[in-house]
């Protein structure tokens, strides 16, 4: 079953995009802000990094590379945005609800 998540880009606003499974995705602009819930405990954790990519780009490898693995409920992501690299990082953290 299709659900509808949001990648939410506190620079650009909100973009919608389909995933296979039930996740909560937030960007913050500042990694220190991004706190992980109390109640969340991370089973695993995938960083990404690509370079030269925009971010609907980014959005949809990430998408990608959720898709392939089968339990995953709960994302807590968070991203820098580095133009003068143009490069970009991206922590997923992963949590299985059940």
């Amino acid at each position: 079953m299709q659900v509808t998540g949001k990648f939410i880009d506190v620079t650009k606003g909100a973009k919608a995009y389909s995933f296979e499974h039930p996740v909560s995705i937030t960007y913050t602009q500042d990694l220190e802000k991004l706190s992980e819930p109390s109640d969340v405990k991370v089973d695993k954790q995938v960083e990404v990094t690509k370079s030269a990519q925009t971010l609907e780009q980014k959005c949809n490898y990430l998408m990608e590379e959720i898709s392939k693995k089968a339990r995953i409920y709960y994302i807590a992501t968070s991203h820098t945005w580095k133009t003068w690299q143009k490069s970009w990082a991206m922590k997923v953290y992963c949590r299985n609800l059940l």
